[in-house]
């Protein structure tokens, strides 16, 4: 069985006023990062006058860093799966219509209608290379 914990430390207004404004700061720091590395920036180049900027630490440079990479890497991959279900899914959906085509169970192929905008089955057997 797997347990999670929890718990919400009692702050005073100025602790908490403090980490607020910390979390805002490392939030815009961590935007900016992102985005000049999306850009092709090199973060080894970049570190020394990004921490001048931001006024951080080498430790939390590395650590931001770090995880601005993970989440560029993460899209790109997720990416290339989203491509490949698509791809799949498209493949999938012209076996349907050439199988429908070829059986005459479309509605308006087995009624004489012109299917679409104002093509012939002839078209659609043509667009689906089913003869």
């Amino acid at each position: 069985m797997i347990r999670t914990y929890q718990s919400r430390p009692k702050l005073t207004a100025s602790a908490e006023a403090a980490l607020a404004a910390y979390a805002e700061r490392y939030s815009r720091a961590e935007r900016c990062l992102f985005n000049r590395l999306a850009a092709g920036a090199d973060s080894g180049k970049l570190k020394s006058s990004f921490m001048r900027e931001h006024g951080l630490t080498a430790r939390q440079f590395n650590a931001m860093a770090f995880s601005t990479k993970g989440k560029i890497k993460s899209v790109i991959q997720i990416r290339k799966l989203r491509i490949k279900d698509l791809e799949g899914r498209i493949s999938a959906l012209g076996y349907k219509l050439s199988e429908k085509l070829r059986t005459g169970t479309n509605k308006y192929l087995a009624f004489g209608k012109k299917p679409g905008r104002g093509g012939t089955e002839d078209e659609s057997a043509k667009l689906f290379n089913v003869t």
